[in-house]
């Protein structure tokens, strides 16, 4: 650059030239520096004499040469242009930068003015950065609480951790102390099969965890300078692991898992990792907490269950025997006691004894009726030796003849018998349907459907009586004033079926039921027959 044209810079623009807290450059058509002031110098760390004559590459490098010349020339037409840009220290380290450039600012002189934003820009990215570490954390969290074992949420862990933690391998070790077996759950695929989910491994294969049982965390600056290694420290050498840290996950003072992370390098393992994986393990011990007492509620859960299921079986048992004895003993003696009045009353001729013996075989007659249905109802032995299709259909005819109501059954037989707990539950279903509708819905109809519905047992009962509020019984029955909904549901959903109740006042009642196959017993298949279509009323 000529001497005065130099001189006309300086004179022109002194103060901004030479006082400018930003960096100034001045470029020729040739893309080389003719001019630097002070804050340049001080931003690329060359002095004046070293920028001069510097290609502008050597400041601002380009993927290509041919790349650069097309930036060149696309510089040199725009005129003016604000773009933020890298540029390249003497000492090779980088700096962002906003860069104002004016093409010919004098004649075949170009100017850039660059403004130092690496604060700002590493402002900016940590705040990404973080941004990205709470929708992550917020992922694990999410993910952990919606975990219900222990298994889960090692796996919603290592689905999510890779975005908060720069790692080589992070891997959760989850531990079985009843069975002393360790399981790893990590991040990736691992080229070793002994680090595959789902692999136990004996806890010595782990290494020592004294340390990790208070609490404490490990950290291990290189694997390969470990004498007589554990195997776990072989494998992560396999998977090029040189430094590892392992934190614990404690629940309830006892050690159910550990986290490790695994760096490529010796002494690598980053302070604000471990800060970050603490957290981590902070919330997987929480949810493991929860996850313990969840597992705690459903296996309490799953005891009530088996006891309301005992407590059905020892009632029907009792039934059973109770219809029995009520059949053999009660109906036996009231029999033969009828046979013997019947004797008695064609030998009397004293007329006020015969009168006295008609009224007695008359009682005697409405007694055995009773004990029959008392029978009946208690244990319909139609169920055991016919299946439900016939001892539904009974029990119908039984209570339309008895209460006045017409019912209409679509009642399909069963091929293949449901097992007993299945069938005895669906009786009684109706069978307590049916009562409530007799005392309370004051019905003229009803109608059953029951079928084999693709493997699951449905039971449909509709009448037409005067309805009722579903919510309100329910809340009675959950005080202990009615408890017929209650007994019903509480059957049904032991066996794992489904029950709707639909009803309003006025507009009758429709209850659905269906419960999924069991395998049934051996001998337990029927005959096919004609599916029961028939009308019955009083």
């Amino acid at each position: 650059m000529p001497e005065q044209e130099l001189e006309l810079v300086s004179g022109l623009w002194p103060a901004v030239f030479h006082k400018a807290l930003n960096a100034i450059l001045l470029f020729d058509d040739a893309a080389r520096v003719v001019e630097a002031n002070p804050a340049a110098c001080r931003l690329l760390g060359y002095g004046r004499e070293e920028l001069l004559q510097l290609h502008v590459t050597a400041i601002a490098p380009s993927e290509s040469q041919a790349e650069f010349d097309v930036q060149w020339r696309q510089f040199i037409s725009e005129g003016e242009a604000v773009r933020e840009d890298i540029v390249r220290r003497k000492d090779g380290t980088l700096r962002d930068v906003e860069c104002k450039s004016v093409a010919n600012v004098l004649p075949r002189i170009h100017l850039w003015v660059l403004k130092d934003i690496t604060q700002r820009k590493r402002a900016e990215k940590e705040s990404i950065r973080y941004a990205r570490r709470l929708e992550a954390m917020g992922d694990i969290e999410g993910a952990i609480l919606a975990a219900r074992s222990l298994r889960e949420i090692a796996q919603a862990v290592m689905s999510h951790i890779h975005r908060m933690v720069r790692c080589k391998l992070a891997c959760i070790f989850l531990f079985d102390h009843e069975a002393k077996t360790v399981s790893p759950f990590p991040t990736r695929a691992a080229s070793q099969r002994l680090l595959t989910p789902g692999t136990y491994h004996p806890m010595e294969w782990f290494g020592g965890f004294e340390d990790l049982r208070h609490g404490g965390t490990r950290v291990v600056e290189d694997l390969a300078a470990i004498p007589k290694p554990p195997p776990l420290i072989d494998i992560l050498l396999q998977e090029g692991v040189r430094s590892y840290a392992a934190l614990p996950i404690l629940a309830e003072n006892e050690l159910v898992a550990v986290l490790v992370l695994g760096v490529e390098q010796p002494s690598e393992v980053a302070p604000n990792c471990l800060t970050l994986a603490g957290q981590i393990t902070q919330h997987i011990a929480v949810a493991v907490q929860g996850a313990r007492l969840l597992e705690e509620v459903r296996r309490g859960r799953e005891r009530l269950k088996q006891l309301s299921r005992q407590l059905l079986k020892a009632q029907e048992a009792e039934r059973r025997h109770i219809a029995l004895e009520l059949h053999h003993v009660i109906g036996q003696a009231l029999a033969a006691t009828k046979i013997n009045l019947e004797v008695l009353k064609r030998t009397s001729l004293n007329q006020p004894s015969s009168d006295l013996v008609y009224a007695s075989v008359s009682m005697i007659e409405e007694a055995l009726m009773q004990a029959r249905n008392l029978s009946l109802d208690l244990r319909p032995s139609l169920l055991d030796k016919m299946g439900l299709s016939c001892a539904a259909q009974a029990y119908l005819d039984r209570q339309s003849q008895r209460s006045g109501f017409t019912a209409e059954c679509r009642l399909e037989p069963l091929v293949d018998r449901f097992c007993p707990e299945v069938e005895t539950a669906c009786f009684r279903v109706l069978q307590e349907a049916v009562t409530n509708i007799v005392r309370h819905a004051n019905a003229r109809r009803i109608t059953v459907d029951l079928r084999d519905a693709m493997g699951s047992l449905e039971l449909l009962i509709r009448d037409d009586g005067v309805g009722f509020d579903v919510a309100t019984a329910q809340q009675r029955g959950l005080r202990g004033e009615s408890m017929g909904l209650l007994a019903m549901q509480e059957r049904v959903n032991l066996l794992g079926g489904d029950i709707e109740i639909s009803s309003a006042p006025g507009q009758g009642t429709t209850i659905r039921v269906s419960f999924p196959r069991s395998e049934p017993e051996p001998g337990h298949r029927l005959a096919v027959r004609k599916t029961a279509r028939r009308s019955t009323s009083a």
